[in-house]
């Protein structure tokens, strides 16, 4: 997974307009989870692994747990060399 892709981090809590601003363009939402909780949804293209390793260690550096984790859509160049190599 060389290719950009589009992914969606779960954390738990509210992050709040001034931390989305440092998060490499990601959109960010916050809705109320189960029991009232709430959870941010940060959702975004990045470029290759290791910027979502970035963020990831982003978040873990602000002692932020991660919920999940989704790869939601990979970059068309990646999925033509996939389905070129079938």
């Amino acid at each position: 997974m060389s290719a950009p892709a589009v992914y969606r981090i779960t954390v738990p809590g509210k992050l709040g307009d001034d931390f989305a601003r440092h998060l490499e363009g990601l959109n960010l939402s916050e809705i109320t989870g189960n029991g009232g909780t709430w959870v941010s949804v940060l959702v975004g293209r990045l470029i290759d692994q290791a910027a979502l390793c970035g963020l990831l260690n982003s978040l873990y550096d602000l002692q932020l747990p991660i919920l999940s984790v989704e790869c939601i859509d990979v970059e068309a160049t990646d999925r033509e060399s996939t389905a070129s190599s079938l």
